[in-house]
């Protein structure tokens, strides 16, 4: 691993030679408006439909490569250091990343899996090094938090502006926003509410106020989408949240009625204003509706018809040869009709257990995960590989789960160690939790991590996630495991 990190170092030392004429203010400038640029396109990525993105994930992966690149780059203060990195979790890492570029070079996987095993083997422990040898994690940690938190209010805005609820974005009694499904608008909402619970423990300036707002934006936007993956995810972070706020926020407080005032007035706005979020894709409020949407219906509607009917004609290729797959999808089509806005009774049904067994409550996916443990071998797939008896209904082939899909993919070995770094990072969380003495060494920044790695081991164990670049809970996942590569006091 140290010689890894020469060889990242020798680079990076060489471009730094250029950027250190670069006043600080300017490169500090230049890298939070990479990321910033990062995360607008991925969100406007989400949002096919409004802005005509069609790129495949390899693509987008390409284009998120460019802008944290810089963003790096630009965040390097002085000559970079040789750090003494965890000896255990770097070896974990390392030897991940290697076996799946290998695969990626011997085998054919598929849209964005090289620059994922490139981003994993290259681009992250740069990233890493980089902020271990800066040592403030908490302001990484803030700027990106500030970042998706501002983008994240934009994407609502959009949604109200160009995606209320109506018939194209109620599907089912769920909505989907700007987004083509409404697991995606949900697991941006699970993001959210990561950078949101952060920002809220800020107890310098007004980033608290933006946290409170980040927050009850997402709970919201994931009661109108019915996504139960990222409803838990949404609940396990806020149990995270709790811990850790009464545990060691409120007691280190030096105004502890400020700090209690304002968890009280988290809580009434997250309660009170899911009504307000109601009316406002509603449009019931009389500027939004008459003056903004009555200029932009001819074109929205002339973009989402374009983007639908591009939709159904990829949904056609892939089930032509399936009647009941056929089936399937007409009566999604014409379930689309039924509502205008997300029912009550419908969400509620998807999280009743009544007369269900657990793979009806897991939508299917405990026979998509037996088919996925019956093909898994040592070497891996490409993606020319068939797996026999996967429902066609249920679009193209993926394990919703990223660590069967990674073992499937590059090999058992590949899922063995994926699932290694997240038990690692599992480990962290209840140390950082539990342990005064592991939560003095990272302090709030901790927070961040934690939260990140409670939505990651949700959302990746029950939907299809698995590139850090093309989707924002695993980026801030794969951002919060910064400060555990770095051995802290000698220890691991």
């Amino acid at each position: 691993m140290e010689l890894l990190q020469y060889v990242y170092i020798t680079v990076l030392n060489i471009i730094y030679k250029g950027t250190r004429y670069i006043s600080p203010a300017i490169r500090q400038g230049i890298a939070f408006f990479s990321f910033f640029a990062m995360i607008m396109f991925l969100f406007m990525c989400y949002s096919p439909g409004i802005f005509g993105f069609d790129l495949n994930y390899t693509q987008r992966g390409i284009v998120s490569t460019i802008f944290l690149s810089i963003n790096i780059i630009m965040s390097i203060a002085r000559p970079l250091k040789a750090i003494k990195w965890n000896h255990f979790f770097s070896a974990l890492w390392v030897a991940f990343g290697i076996i799946i570029f290998i695969s990626c070079l011997v085998l054919d996987m598929g849209e964005g899996f090289m620059t994922f095993a490139t981003s994993v083997l290259f681009l992250f422990p740069c990233f890493y090094l980089v902020w271990n040898n800066r040592g403030d994690y908490e302001k990484c940690f803030l700027i990106a938090a500030k970042i998706i938190a501002i983008v994240f209010f934009l994407f609502f805005i959009l949604c109200v502006i160009f995606a209320p609820f109506n018939e194209h974005t109620v599907i089912s009694g769920r909505y989907m926003g700007a987004t083509t499904n409404a697991n995606y608008l949900g697991m941006i909402a699970a993001s959210a509410m990561t950078c949101g619970l952060y920002l809220f423990t800020c107890r310098k300036g007004s980033a608290w106020i933006m946290g409170v707002f980040t927050c009850e934006i997402a709970i919201s936007l994931t009661i109108f989408s019915g996504s139960r993956t990222s409803l838990i995810s949404i609940v396990a972070q806020s149990l995270v949240f709790l811990i850790f706020y009464f545990r060691y926020d409120l007691r280190t407080s030096k105004d502890k009625l400020k700090t209690v005032v304002k968890f009280l007035l988290l809580i009434v706005l997250v309660i009170g204003c899911r009504p307000v979020n109601e009316m406002l894709l509603n449009n019931t409020f009389v500027p939004v509706k008459e003056p903004v949407a009555t200029v932009v219906k001819g074109t929205v509607k002339m973009v989402k018809s374009e983007a639908r009917e591009l939709r159904a004609e990829k949904r056609g290729k892939k089930l032509r040869n399936s009647e009941t797959a056929q089936a399937a999808l007409q009566g999604q089509l014409s379930g689309s009709e039924e509502s205008v806005q997300p029912q009550q009774s419908e969400i509620a049904q998807r999280f009743s257990m009544e007369g269900k067994d657990l793979n009806q409550l897991s939508s299917g996916r405990l026979n998509i995960w037996k088919l996925y443990l019956e093909e898994i071998s040592w070497k891996g797939h490409d993606k020319n590989n068939v797996i026999q008896g996967y429902p066609v209904a249920a679009g193209e082939p993926w394990a919703h789960n990223v660590f069967l899909e990674v073992a499937y993919r590059f090999g058992l070995a590949a899922g063995i160690l994926y699932l290694m770094i997240a038990v690692y990072g599992g480990v962290c969380l209840l140390r950082f939790l539990f342990s005064k003495d592991f939560y003095r060494k990272y302090q709030r920044g901790g927070l961040f991590s934690v939260l990140a790695i409670t939505s990651f081991c949700i959302l990746s164990m029950l939907d299809k996630a698995i590139f850090p670049l093309q989707q924002d809970f695993i980026l801030l996942y794969f951002i919060g495991l910064a400060p555990f590569f770095k051995l802290q006091n000698g220890r691991s």
